[in-house]
């Protein structure tokens, strides 16, 4: 699927401190103390025996630095970085969920081997190499079978039958070629937690056969938990990673301390003035942060936490205690159910209580046993123990003046429709299908807008969301007819209905599988379908959150409407098209293809299908940022370029199309 971009037309007050979820790439910004450890890796990169190659991994949850920590390893490897004597190592990066959803990921692998090796082919040396690597890619790449080679290994069994003598040749040779060499090669796979379940099993057969070429150290980086029952459900995929990966290392512990004082600067930093000691105490022992930093467990959680908040405070500064505003925004994030408890009870919220009250028995009560004695404090210092004019003069969300506001970031335009969206959900579908139907109709950009904020914000009423998710796809037709090429609405709605599924049904496989089902099979926008699927399809292949029943079932629902897409009036080169297709392919591959196939027959179609990927460069020509994402659609490469060739020669070619032809061909030589 292609990539998108946020679009937000009213900027944010302070842009330039927008929190990126990138990792970091400068040792001078090493907040969380990852450098020694980096240094250390480094050197066991430089000085490790490879006499027969060798796989390093580092295990790590999501979220917990493990690009940051890969980044900085790589720095630690530049020459002259630490005045160290090193030998050269050349780093070849492949990011293989930059292919996820396609087709030959090892042929994607061999690509980039290739196009990295092609740097060294003006000498000898380097040009013997490319070449052993390009009959090895033809070898492997049309039909390494990963789950095969997965469960021999798992198994113990070795392949009785003896492989073809072009694959022990070009082992080899290249094995000669590498041996005895100065340089060293560093290939480094990252995101392979965020892989679908057969991609993760293809990726290691491919590692598994290419592991011990000497002078290559594979650098790997992901979910333990998450690929080992990617590799094998039944529980041996620990043993398949203790004999491909020699040298696993986890990543370091982060302190609650660093966590805590990268949260605390960073927020200073938007406020730009101190913490108000109610929210965080030097000492520890005061504040609201005592119970809320338990909240808060991985960097991503902080830059996840920090760009929400920036965006909501801009439209309140001013108007809330800081401190209260930090307080309430981290419980939306991080526990929902306390923030609704509040959010839904202003009445009880803005008069003094004691701890005896019956509403605090029962969110104390339902809390982990382990932080109840911290939430009992929280709430005991958070919420106004008397009628004092203090709170309503200091901005505090306990004074009945000021709680709405806590609620209802700023009187902007997109508050203002937000408010208007949730007296429409209260109200019921049709209210919220008409609201939605003003919006497109007068302002798309709006309408967009208001997808961004709910998803940045995650303010989707738990009350509500089925009317919501009803209304986005009765509405959805109307919202693709008015999308403009600044605008990507498919992708926030199916994000919205993610984090729907992730915020309010984190561990209930059934609940997510009838919501989702339900949406689907009344869906009245087949291309909104296919985007809800592919998301599906990805959020299963990482986390394992369905049942493959399910997961068949939900696909016999979409296919249908995907036959209704592609054989209406859709144009080949259509975004829709292309998305639904790679949708199709990937749940239901032969049939796609057939179909496929049979239409680009019609060289015009053909032509019109290659136009989707590639962007038109002014009068002279065109680019192509997509081209390797187009084999994937065919046996191999050469079947599509022969094609291209064929067509290239007919007489009945428009200008534009003679064009076509020959800049695909230019770029392909």
């Amino acid at each position: 699927m292609s990539d998108k971009k946020n679009h937000l037309d009213a900027p944010l007050e302070n842009p330039e401190k927008n929190y990126s979820d990138s990792p970091q790439e400068d040792l001078k910004n090493d907040e969380l103390n990852f450098a020694p450890y980096a240094k250390t890796l480094a050197k066991a990169i430089t000085n490790v025996s490879l006499n027969n190659g060798a796989v390093m991994a580092i295990y790590g949850e999501w979220g917990s630095g493990k690009s940051t920590l890969i980044n900085f390893i790589l720095k630690y490897l530049q020459p002259n970085i630490d005045n160290t004597q090193k030998p050269e190592i050349m780093v070849i990066k492949f990011n293989p969920w930059l292919f996820s959803g396609q087709e030959n990921l090892v042929g994607h692998f061999f690509e980039q081997i290739r196009a990295e090796f092609a740097l060294t082919k003006n000498n000898q040396w380097g040009s013997q190499l490319l070449d052993s690597f390009e009959k090895l890619s033809d070898v492997l790449s049309p039909a390494l079978p990963p789950l095969e080679i997965v469960t021999r290994a798992l198994r113990g069994i070795k392949n009785t039958a003896n492989p073809p003598k072009s694959i022990n040749r070009i082992h080899t040779e290249i094995k000669g070629l590498l041996r005895g060499q100065d340089k060293r090669f560093l290939i480094v796979i990252d995101d392979i937690d965020r892989l679908t379940r057969d991609e993760i099993r293809q990726l290691f057969g491919l590692v598994k056969s290419v592991a011990n070429f000497p002078n290559i150290l594979y650098l790997l980086a992901f979910d333990k938990e998450i690929v080992s029952k990617a590799i094998s459900p039944d529980g041996y995929g620990d043993d398949f990673l203790e004999k491909i990966v020699q040298f696993p290392f986890e990543m370091p512990l982060i302190s609650q301390n660093a966590l805590d004082n990268l949260l605390i600067s960073s927020l200073e930093k938007i406020l730009n003035k101190s913490i108000p000691e109610t929210f965080y105490d030097k000492s520890g022992y005061e504040g609201y942060y005592v119970y809320l930093r338990n909240l808060i467990t991985t960097p991503r959680d902080i830059v996840r936490f920090l760009n929400t908040f920036e965006f909501t405070y801009s439209g309140v500064k001013g108007e809330v205690h800081e401190g209260d505003f930090i307080a309430i925004e981290m419980l939306r994030m991080f526990n929902p159910r306390i923030y609704e408890a509040i959010k839904n009870d202003k009445d009880y919220f803005t008069r003094p209580r004691f701890s005896n009250d019956d509403l605090t028995k029962e969110l104390l009560n339902s809390e982990n046993p382990a932080t109840r004695n911290k939430l009992a404090k929280f709430l005991s210092d958070f919420l106004p123990n008397s009628f004092g004019s203090e709170y309503r003069l200091n901005l505090r969300l306990g004074s009945l003046e000021n709680f709405d506001v806590y609620f209802c970031y700023s009187s902007n335009q997109i508050s203002k429709k937000v408010n208007e969206l949730y007296k429409a959900l209260n109200e019921g579908l049709n209210p919220t299908i008409r609201l939605f139907e003003s919006m497109i109709t007068k302002n798309i950009h709006i309408f967009e807008d208001i997808l961004i904020y709910l998803t940045k914000t995650r303010q989707i009423p738990y009350n509500h969301h089925e009317v919501f998710l009803q209304s986005l796809f009765e509405i959805a037709p109307l919202a693709f007819q008015h999308e403009t090429n600044r605008t990507y609405i498919g992708y926030w709605i199916s994000d919205v209905i993610e984090n729907i599924l992730l915020i309010y049904y984190p561990d209930d496989k059934l609940a997510q599988y009838n919501l989702i089902k339900s949406v689907l099979g009344n869906s009245k926008s087949p291309y909104l379908s296919v985007l809800v699927m592919d998301r599906i399809i990805k959020m299963d292949g990482a986390n394992d959150r369905l049942r493959p029943h399910q997961i068949e079932e939900l696909k016999s629902i979409v296919i249908p409407q995907i036959h209704i897409l592609c054989n209406s009036n859709i144009s080949f080169d259509d975004i829709k098209f292309r998305d639904t297709i790679e949708v199709w392919i990937e749940i239901q591959s032969n049939d796609a293809k057939k179909w496929l196939w049979d239409k680009l027959e019609d060289y015009h179609l053909f032509l019109q299908f290659i136009k989707g990927y590639i962007t038109q460069s002014g009068d002279n020509g065109y680019d192509i940022p997509l081209g390797n994402r187009l084999y994937y659609y065919f046996e191999n490469k050469e079947r599509f370029v022969k094609k291209i060739k064929d067509i290239s020669l007919y007489k009945d070619l428009s200008d534009n199309e003679k064009l076509l032809c020959d800049q695909v061909l230019h770029w392909i030589r």
